[in-house]
């Protein structure tokens, strides 16, 4: 009991550290290890346990993709959602119809313990003041309801025209993310998913795209590279990865 409290402790100080401004880079190698050292302890199941009731996630993903993504693909952004989940990984996403409901539908149905480090940016503030017919206030508010974290006019305040916030907004959600970006293609000419992914490459993050009802090969090249198959199985070995050389995924 004392060796597991000694655990939890060395946790809770590396999760206090990561998140100091001062400490950088090295908090999160100092996270890193004590996560490591704290698998060797226990279980995998009481790794998860501890991780998620502490607070404490390796990263965040961001997700973002066409607001007229088909509805038959939810089962598949529900799959990536729980890949990343379950990886230890935080998700962010935005606040639109198509790909950003899908992705807060799924993280409602997730366990309480597993939402902790997935947020939502909103272009529109609560009860959907500043709302219009691309945004997807039911599902943003279902996630606020349930204690999901939401950060209301993050693409500004509401005196600003819509088109300028969901930019913003839009900005925030690959701003956000720490790890690598996600990609949901509904066509090849998805303007706001390609500005997504190039923003997550000026940002050097990995970005993998899923191209959803046409054709990867036309997937929309983001500068000088291509787009390579993730392989392998499982709900990853249909996205494809940008650049020439092998990353890890998560």
């Amino acid at each position: 009991m004392v060796v597991w409290l000694f655990w939890v402790l060395l946790l809770h100080i590396a999760s206090n550290l990561a998140t100091s401004s001062v400490v950088g880079s090295f908090g999160s190698t100092f996270v890193v290890v004590r996560l490591l050292a704290c698998f060797v302890a226990f279980s995998i199941s009481d790794f998860l346990v501890i991780t998620y009731c502490l607070g404490v996630v390796m990263g965040v993903v961001a997700f973002s993709g066409s607001r007229t993504l088909s509805t038959s693909f939810y089962p598949l952004v529900k799959a990536a959602v729980n890949s990343v989940i379950h990886s230890g990984r935080g998700v962010s996403v935005g606040c639109c119809v198509g790909l950003d409901s899908f992705v807060l539908s799924a993280l409602a149905s997730l366990a309480p313990p597993l939402r902790g480090g997935c947020s939502c940016f909103s272009a529109f503030g609560s009860g959907g003041v500043g709302s219009c017919s691309l945004s997807a206030v039911a599902e943003v508010s279902a996630w606020a309801s349930i204690g999901g974290s939401v950060v209301w006019w993050s693409g500004g305040s509401e005196d600003l025209d819509i088109s300028v916030r969901l930019s913003v907004r839009s900005a925030a959600v690959i701003a956000s993310a720490s790890v690598s970006v996600v990609v949901f293609f509904s066509s090849a000419a998805s303007v706001g998913s390609l500005l997504a992914a190039q923003r997550a490459v000026n940002r050097g993050l990995p970005v993998f795209a899923f191209a959803c009802g046409f054709s990867a090969a036309d997937l929309p090249l983001l500068g000088a590279g291509l787009w390579v198959s993730v392989g392998g199985s499982g709900v990853w070995s249909s996205a494809f990865r940008w650049s020439s050389s092998q990353s890890s995924l998560f």
